[in-house]
């Protein structure tokens, strides 16, 4: 068995070695049969609570809002509310979700100060929709694509409950039922990530679905979005804990080690203790004697409305990030995921067509779009939905460079001319850059020879060893030329002309 390095209570393994404690070689060695022994990767599961973007309540009239004095907006139930189902339909079906033929509602029966009722509507028997899959992509550090698919077990809809304020009298709290009613959804996803990492980012990934859906704002600041997190060890029971926190995978490993047993248990992160408090043992489905609720009757979802939601909604990134990052585009992801936040897909689109070769001017044209376009309107803080160069103008840059028509760094400037209000033909503009102005020897001499006599300091710099002011140097000509000569020729120029005196 191959150790890697590693300390164990304090002392560097290759120092037990060394001194050749028998005992503490012993501990280290159960300490890693413990942890191959049983298969400690963590499973994390995410519950996840939205609140939907309705002005209403689920099942009454009263306001949807939470700002107002504490308990000022409660109302009688009175009906179930049309609008809170379309939105938690549009959610399921941004999240890829399938529909069952009918939906129902049920009573899921606890007392807790906040739920004064005695129990819940929520959807046990017949949730809104199921396995949903999404995809997460990332970076590795090869710069290798890794794909995380995040598996939705369910979405349901449930009605949200008051919120209760501790005092510092533990004996007493407040409770506010301005929350209570309140129409939210709760995305239950599979145990299917093994870090706190992948979790959160699964969290955003979600996040930025919904808000994209415009189902939820999703703020987790106001309680848009609250995140409840299910971690268990190998096969072991899992616990609950409100608030995410690591350190519960520290907490079950260590209890492992000890060779304790795990209980199900609700617990809470405590942030500024940093540490897990139980809150209660954790309930089984038994325990909440779910029945279906006796007022409200089954709702039919027709293909039609279904279909309705869909044409409603947008594109999402899932789509677009499998198209692109696969045949014929086959984009980095950085690029993709730029041209996306930037809603610079359709232009991206537009300036292929002009091209007209996908599969040899994509990486092209996304390069030039988020390294050259891109960077010139940041500089300027100009938003890519002002952007004051079209793609057919792009197009012809790119086929200027290509063609050796212009230079590289020529394009450059002819973009920074037309973003700084050159209005002339692009033929026109392209054409003061092309070869037929910048092909003259002499003419390219001359210009040399002017910044050197205008710069003696840093020639004498570079006589003297200093090689990198020769960067210095070809920067101001490459500025004074717009680009119009190729880097190579120019620097190879300059140095003759330092090295020949000719100064």
């Amino acid at each position: 068995m191959k150790y890697k390095e590693h300390c164990y209570k304090g002392i560097n393994i290759f120092k037990l070695f060394y001194k050749n404690s028998i005992k503490t070689i012993k501990q280290f060695h159960k300490y890693y049969s413990t942890i191959h022994s049983f298969n400690l990767t963590p499973a994390i599961g995410l519950e996840i609570h939205v609140r939907l973007a309705t002005s209403i309540k689920l099942f009454s009239e009263s306001e949807n809002k939470f700002s107002r004095i504490p308990n000022s907006s409660v109302d009688f139930f009175d009906k179930l509310n049309k609008t809170p189902i379309l939105l938690a339909i549009k959610s399921a079906i941004a999240l890829s979700c399938k529909f069952p033929k009918k939906i129902s509602f049920d009573r899921k029966h606890y007392f807790y100060p906040d739920q004064p009722a005695g129990y819940q509507i929520t959807q046990y028997y017949y949730p809104l929709a199921k396995n949903g899959i999404i995809k997460l992509y990332q970076s590795e550090e090869n710069n290798q694509l890794k794909i995380i698919t995040i598996k939705i077990k369910q979405i349901h809809l449930e009605q949200d409950t008051g919120k209760t304020s501790y005092l510092s009298n533990p004996s007493k709290s407040l409770i506010d039922f301005n929350r209570m009613g309140s129409p939210l959804i709760e995305i239950i996803t599979k145990p299917c990530f093994s870090s706190g990492k992948e979790a959160g980012e699964a969290i955003k990934k979600i996040q930025s679905i919904l808000r994209s859906a415009n189902t939820s704002d999703a703020n987790i600041e106001d309680g848009g979005l609250r995140c409840d997190v299910n971690i268990s060890i190998g096969n072991h029971p899992k616990c609950e804990i409100k608030n995410l926190a690591n350190c519960e995978i520290k907490r079950q490993i260590s209890i492992i080690n000890l060779g304790k047993e795990i209980k199900k248990q609700t617990l809470k992160y405590d942030a500024e203790k940093n540490i897990i408090i139980k809150l209660r043992d954790k309930e089984e489905s038994v325990d909440y004697r779910y029945i279906p609720e006796p007022d409200l009757p089954e709702i039919v979802l027709s293909k039609k409305l279904l279909k309705e939601c869909k044409k409603s909604l947008p594109k999402f990134t899932d789509t677009v990030f499998q198209k692109y990052l696969s045949n014929p585009y086959k984009l980095p992801l950085r690029i993709v995921k730029t041209l996306a936040k930037k809603h610079a897909f359709d232009y991206f689109e537009k300036v292929l067509k002009n091209l007209g070769d996908p599969i040899n001017y994509s990486e092209i044209v996304a390069n030039w779009i988020v390294n050259k376009l891109l960077r010139q309107l940041n500089i300027r803080n100009i938003s890519f939905q002002k952007n004051p160069v079209n793609p057919e103008t792009v197009a012809y840059i790119i086929k200027a460079v290509e063609s050796n028509h212009i230079t590289d760094t020529s394009a450059k400037f002819i973009l920074y001319n037309i973003i700084e209000g050159d209005t002339r033909d692009i033929y026109d503009i392209v054409k003061s850059f092309g070869h037929e102005n910048t092909s003259n020897p002499y003419l390219m001499l001359k210009v040399c020879q002017e910044i050197l006599i205008n710069h003696k300091k840093q020639v004498d710099q570079y006589k003297s060893g200093q090689n990198k002011i020769m960067k210095w140097i070809l920067g101001k000509v490459i500025k004074e030329t717009q680009g119009k000569f190729p880097v190579e020729e120019l620097e190879q120029l300059l140095k003759e002309i330092i090295n020949k005196n000719n100064i």
